[in-house]
């Protein structure tokens, strides 16, 4: 059974849901599929009191679990002008269903990673009857370690009105089941819909250091860290560093004050030490004069780290 309205009453979609941004549709278009995660956008009703009207009624269905008619009823004045009745409703139900699981699925991505150390396999699972999308439908009893990179791109909602899920699973669960792991390092998966290449709950985690960072500087340093902090415990930091690539969206100085990343370019001084000793890393950042930007070689990794005001901040990492 797909996810239903009633039981995504919990904080974590509540959360994803309420840190969107309203946009106009054109703006909304412009946004990679990543950066969407962050924003709220209709195409055919501008940014203002009716968008805000279709947001609000997505909202008192994910925090009180009201229904697609419930929905219909709240919004009704703006669907009917815009002709979205009849054999057009279709249109309303797209947008009701996706932004629902939407919010659903990333609630549940930051469950799942929470527990990881216990269910360490996921399980791809579609509903499989005939509106069962061929590439879904090829995703389904797919089983990856929840550190595979399928999970970045293959996690729901994978297309308009997605009605698949993913399963956590112990090791016995799978042994037991006789399951095959798989690894998509090796062969070829689908590709999920244009526009859902990206998985929600794991691009808003990874985007909530940029938008944090605008905002850092200018708050109490008591501030920075209580917001902060509930980061630097989540259990996506730890998935990362057992497999690191890309940017890191949240690092821990030397005295475990949290920071968040900063894209930047600065200039770098690229030197080599063969553990990862915070200390001393912050030591060499303070010593440097000419630049806030240094790079270190930590396991083959390059890690490049910055200095901001006072905070160590990782801001990525290259093989």
């Amino acid at each position: 059974m797909p996810a239903s309205p009633d039981i995504l009453s919990f904080p974590e979609a509540t959360k994803f849901w309420a840190d969107k941004i309203n946009l106009d549709p054109q703006d909304y278009k412009r946004l990679s599929s990543q950066a969407k995660v962050r924003a709220f956008g209709v195409t055919g009703i501008a940014k203002g009191d009716e968008l805000q009207t279709v947001r609000d009624a997505i909202t008192k269905a994910i925090k009180s679990g009201t229904t697609l008619e419930d929905f219909k009823k709240d919004c009704a004045d703006v669907f009917e002008r815009r002709g979205w009745t009849g054999k057009q409703a279709w249109r309303v139900d797209n947008i009701f269903r996706t932004n629902v699981q939407s919010a659903y699925n990333a609630g549940q991505y930051q469950q799942q990673m929470a527990t990881v150390d216990a269910l360490p396999y996921w399980m791809y699972s579609a509903i499989n009857d005939r509106r069962t999308r061929p590439a879904h439908a090829l995703m389904n009893g797919r089983v990856y370690p929840a550190s595979d990179p399928i999970w970045h791109t293959w996690y729901p909602p994978n297309g308009y009105r997605c009605r698949c899920s993913v399963i956590a699973l112990t090791e016995s669960q799978v042994n037991r089941r006789g399951l095959k792991i798989s690894d998509s390092s090796v062969g070829q998966a689908p590709s999920p819909d244009p526009g859902f290449e990206a998985n929600q709950g794991e691009s808003y985690f990874i985007d909530l250091g940029d938008a944090l960072t605008e905002r850092a500087t200018t708050w109490e340093p008591e501030v920075t860290k209580s917001v902060l902090e509930e980061i630097v415990k989540s259990p996506e930091v730890d998935l990362w560093l057992d497999s690191p690539s890309g940017q890191l969206p949240i690092a821990t100085t030397s005295d475990g004050i949290p920071a968040v990343i900063r894209e930047q370019e600065l200039g770098k001084i690229t030197t080599s030490i063969s553990a990862i000793d915070l200390e001393a890393m912050q030591e060499q950042l303070f010593s440097a004069k000419s630049s806030k930007s240094i790079i270190f070689n930590i396991n083959d990794m390059l890690a490049t780290f910055i200095l901001i005001d006072g905070m160590m901040v990782l801001t990525e990492v290259e093989q």
